[in-house]
């Protein structure tokens, strides 16, 4: 992660590598990178790797408003790194403005389907309309489907209407809100809440109330307070002289050209080696 510090820190916990490698920062500027020392390797989002990275963060929060990067980042040098931060300095700053002072709680809300289809069938007016009717009446299978499509209908209606509930509950206090994949079937809800600091208290209120008021219909699953990992972006562009310069040669161009005469180059050599 990043964090706004001129200094260098290191931090009592755990890196990428375990009790050897303690974190510790790379200062350039107003900005510090927060870094461990590991092999230089291609890093899987694996359960226990992820627990570092999030340990790590954990812990630089208690002191500090961190912009999270990526799992797996990885540079060669410090010098990489002090680079980095230099020449994204004036884009960091925005970045990390927009979340200062800002965590992140990710919600997700589990429905009791079975439970839930059991009090539409008892409390939805146009279900307890068609028992009515068909009581006493043998069903076709053309009949019986429709009746399935209608209760299936109003079992979505109640799903949307439970997910409008929580969703405004816990609006109070809220900057953003984002929708996150679905990682079940039964789940009704996944979203991901950027909040100021001092509203966690609040907003962790608003949760333990929702949960208990509606615990025979849902279940919560709360994770927070976390760094604004789906509410911070910074796309980076690192361009590498040597391998423009190659392509200039590929291509046989002059080192000043149009963004038109790259695309007719490119064509030239794309119909000569790609005549299908």
């Amino acid at each position: 992660g990043i964090i706004e510090e001129k200094g260098e820190k290191r931090f009592e916990v755990p890196g990428i590598s375990g009790e050897k490698a303690n974190p510790y920062t790379i200062p350039n500027g107003s900005f510090s990178a927060v870094v461990s020392e590991a092999p230089l390797k291609v890093y899987e989002n694996t359960a226990e790797n992820l627990l570092a990275h999030n340990r790590v963060l954990e812990a630089v929060m208690k002191d500090y408003d961190v912009f999270p990067l990526r799992f797996g980042t990885v540079a060669q040098t410090a010098e990489e790194v002090r680079d980095l931060l230099k020449m994204t300095s004036e884009k960091l700053n925005e970045a990390i403005q927009a979340v200062k002072g800002r965590v992140e709680y990710d919600v997700e809300i589990d429905v009791d389907e079975k439970r839930l289809l059991g009090e539409v069938q008892e409390n939805s007016p146009v279900i307890q309309q068609i028992k009515t009717l068909s009581q006493g009446k043998t069903l076709t299978v053309d009949e019986q489907i429709k009746i399935g499509k209608v209760v299936a209908q109003e079992l979505v209606k109640e799903k949307l209407a439970l997910a409008a509930f929580v969703k405004n509950s816990l609006s109070f206090g809220i900057e953003k809100v984002t929708s996150l994949r679905l990682p079940r079937p039964e789940t009704l809800l996944n979203l991901a809440f950027l909040l100021k600091k001092e509203n966690t208290e609040a907003f962790e209120t608003l949760i333990q109330e929702l949960d208990q008021k509606l615990e025979d219909k849902l279940r919560f699953k709360v994770t927070g307070p976390l760094p604004p990992y789906h509410f911070s972006e910074l796309k980076l562009l690192v361009i590498d002289f040597d391998s423009i310069n190659q392509a200039r040669q590929d291509l046989g161009l002059l080192e000043e050209v149009t963004e038109s005469e790259i695309k007719k180059a490119y064509r030239a050599l794309a119909k000569k080696f790609h005549p299908d």
